[in-house]
């Protein structure tokens, strides 16, 4: 799954209230989204475009890294951010969150 965060100058969003989960990292991508799903703040807005965006993932990875894709999930931002994430415990990874859902309507 890929995740994209879209958020204007003018969005409100305080980032120096947020946890300081690190790029490069698990786990921040599937607490931000919940997170601004579940804020008050009238000019947030989150939507699930996943049956609608087609994406490519390209793979970071380098041949000789056993772990390919997932090789990040061991580094010392992933373990930075799952504990981050553990102290959310109300956190959900998915996203049935989310206020809105896009479908493909064919005509």
């Amino acid at each position: 799954a890929a995740d994209y965060f879209l958020l204007t100058r003018e969005s409100g969003l305080d980032w120096n209230t947020l946890p300081p989960y690190l790029l490069g990292g698990v786990a921040f991508d599937n607490w931000f989204p919940h997170y601004m799903s579940k804020s008050r703040n009238p000019t947030f807005c989150t939507v699930d475009a996943s049956l609608t965006i087609r994406d490519y993932h390209l793979n970071h990875a380098r041949p000789q890294e056993k772990d390919g894709m997932k090789a990040s999930h061991h580094s010392a931002a992933s373990e930075v951010n799952r504990l981050l994430y553990k102290s959310h415990r109300s956190v959900s990874k998915y996203a049935m969150h989310m206020q809105y859902r896009t479908v493909y309507v064919s005509s």
